[in-house]
């Protein structure tokens, strides 16, 4: 057996054996809660976790030969490794804690940073870092665990930071996430392969109505989960309900202080500004213009989006350059300041000087970062009743749809493809209708390159952001009516499909073989 193979069955073995156990163990090294003026009873106290589950480790950053007897003691699925020091080798401290009992995808390795000239004020200093644990210990609370198939075995590259005794203890693999498909959510059998087009890596592919995911060609880069508008893809260790919940405690945990939000590439060596809270994602561009205005519809000050410090190998460095630009815009368009959203902030980069007193989202209620729902929440939180925000924009998270009436056939390709349900057909009381509800239209243009009736241009799908129209909320788009069944009083096809159709045939084709009856009673009626 090679080693990959090895690794695989050993990481099967060890995740069904921590999925019996529960609850997050942090441990943190002793020198960070001395730097930040606390205790290890404060600290503890101060974390909702289970009794037993708070480890307090001399010089860890230094010596952490005895992190693996810390994590066994406190029987935890998930853990969280709080250091001083962003100089300790992640993948060692990642692969003590798996072989410890951790599941792969359920390990966090967090910076604390207790360099206090970042933060002057030595109170707020405090409660930064407290904050940063604390959102580490509300997206361990989300990781739902992981599967086999969700953790592929991977060497680690050449150029990664590995300790002298590593080199002889330790086998040179790391643990690389891979997405699953919630078939139930998935609307790939209508025909939707917004996942698979978004992958930068063709590792996703639609065959017969199911997306398939090639696991040697993924790169984890995460763009699926944000191009997903069901919340279909499974990503463990950085899936959405994670996300929105370290986000949701980042700002809560912050209380009177502003709230900055920094999502941070795991490549960017740090590069955001010091006085943000980092939100670690897989590559910067699995971040949608939705998450970056729920967090600040949620409360954050400011929001930053952090690119790794290389070319991207995921090839989205003009994507988030775009929806950064998008965010900025939409600010500007209802009044607020374009700078509470910035791209690659730098530790000298001053807090934006505005406010937002349009927040409306409830705070018992999950707010969503991703999905469909997303973008339309958070730009009727952040819009002022008395303002119309028009802006479009190619990066745009919401559409607008119209429909020629002198071209439109009714016959709901348009419906049948769209993914979000935006789009619905209906058939009722001899009328054909096509609505449209914006809430929920993500601007994925399925409905136009669908459309029977392109040439004509029957359909057409904007990528606008437009509030009133979202406040509107849906609407008829198309309405007419229907050729009923002689026999079974059934539709047969909406007028206008069926001048269409006999435009098509031409005036030698009998118009009753098509009008007078419905497709089940048509050989009936012509054969009487």
């Amino acid at each position: 057996m090679n080693l990959s193979a090895e690794s695989e069955l050993r990481s099967s073995i060890a995740t069904a054996a921590v999925q019996e156990s529960g609850g997050t163990a942090v441990i943190v090294c002793s020198d960070a809660i001395a730097a930040i003026g606390s205790t290890a009873s404060k600290v503890a106290a101060g974390l909702p976790i289970p009794a037993g589950h708070f480890e307090a480790v001399d010089s860890l950053c230094t010596d952490y030969s005895s992190l693996a007897q810390h994590i066994e003691r406190c029987e935890a699925t998930t853990v969280i490794v709080a250091l001083c020091s962003n100089e300790v080798p992640t993948v060692e401290i990642q692969t003590i804690a798996r072989r410890a009992g951790a599941d792969p995808l359920g390990i966090q390795v967090v910076n604390l940073e207790t360099d206090g000239s970042i933060l002057r004020a030595p109170a707020a200093f405090k409660r930064s870092r407290m904050a940063v644990l604390k959102a580490a210990v509300a997206r361990a609370a989300a990781f739902s665990g992981s599967r086999p198939a969700n953790a592929r075995t991977v060497f680690i590259s050449g150029d990664a930071t590995l300790s002298r005794r590593a080199l002889f203890t330790m086998p040179p693999v790391s643990y690389r996430p891979v997405p699953t498909i919630n078939v139930e959510s998935c609307q790939a059998p209508q025909g939707c392969n917004l996942c698979a087009s978004a992958c930068p890596h063709d590792a996703l592919t639609v065959t017969g109505g199911a997306v398939q995911i090639e696991r040697q060609s993924c790169a984890s880069c995460g763009f699926c989960v944000a191009a997903c508008p069901q919340r279909a893809v499974e990503l463990p260790g950085w899936s959405e309900a994670e996300i929105e919940a370290q986000v949701r405690t980042a700002i809560a945990a912050s209380g009177d202080a502003p709230a900055r939000i920094a999502f941070t590439c795991r490549k960017s060596s740090g590069r955001e500004s010091a006085n943000h809270h980092p939100i670690e994602v897989r590559c910067a561009g699995m971040v949608p213009a939705s998450a970056i205005l729920q967090t600040l519809a949620m409360g954050a000050t400011e929001v930053s989006v952090v690119q790794c410090s290389t070319e991207c190998e995921n090839r989205g460095g003009e994507t988030v350059r775009s929806r950064v630009d998008y965010s900025r815009e939409f600010l500007r368009a209802i009044g607020d300041s374009p700078t509470r959203v910035r791209l690659n902030p730098r530790p000298s980069d001053g807090l934006a000087n505005t406010g937002n007193n349009h927040v409306s989202i409830d705070s018992d209620r999950p707010a969503l970062l991703f999905g469909k729902t997303a973008a339309s929440t958070a730009v009727l939180s952040l819009t002022p009743q008395s303002v119309r925000a028009q802006l479009q924009h190619a990066e745009s998270p919401l559409g607008v749809v119209d429909v020629n009436p002198d071209t439109c056939t009714l016959c709901g390709t348009c419906a049948t493809a769209c993914p979000t349900g935006a789009i619905t057909h209906t058939q009722a009381d001899g009328m054909t209708s096509l609505t449209f509800d914006p809430a929920i239209c993500v601007a994925c243009g399925k409905c136009e390159s669908t459309c029977p009736e392109l040439v004509r241009a029957a359909i057409r799908m904007t990528p606008v952001t437009d509030t009133e129209i979202v406040r509107e909320g849906q609407t008829v788009l198309i309405e007419e009516r229907s050729k009923t069944c002689e026999r079974c009083d059934a539709p047969v096809a909406p007028e206008a499909m069926l001048r269409r159709l006999m435009e098509m045939l031409g005036p030698e084709f009998p118009a009753e073989r098509l009008t007078r009856f419905c497709n089940d009673c048509r050989a009936i009626g012509f054969s009487g």
